[in-house]
């Protein structure tokens, strides 16, 4: 079966607690199991694209952010069992700009 496992953290790209390390061993027992599983994860700027081998997979998608669709690029990460793609957004805003995975800045947008 194939499992698509969506996830705000993964361990050991991003984790401020328990949800990270059950998004990274989740997917490795069920692969163990028999299952193909594929994490999706934000690409946070924390995340260092050379320390992870991230590259780009050439495909854009548009995802509805408030009341417009906003263009965001797909990465993935090579030579690993597992397929993580990571999703970062393509413009610089106040979503992307500060460097730890939660931030205050965000907060009156998830309001």
């Amino acid at each position: 079966m194939k499992i698509v496992f969506v996830s705000s953290e993964v361990t050991p790209f991003s984790k401020t607690g328990g949800l990270a390390d059950v998004a990274a061993a989740l997917p490795k027992a069920l692969e163990k199991l028999g299952h193909r599983v594929y994490i999706i994860t934000p690409k946070y700027k924390v995340v260092d694209e050379k320390q992870f081998d991230l590259v780009s997979t050439g495909r854009h998608i548009e995802i509805p952010v408030s009341n417009k669709k906003e263009l965001f690029i797909l990465l993935r990460r090579m030579n690993i069992t597992t397929a993580i793609i990571f999703i970062q957004r393509r413009r610089e805003t106040i979503l992307t700009m500060q460097r730890g995975l939660y931030s205050f800045l965000r907060q009156p947008l998830r309001q």
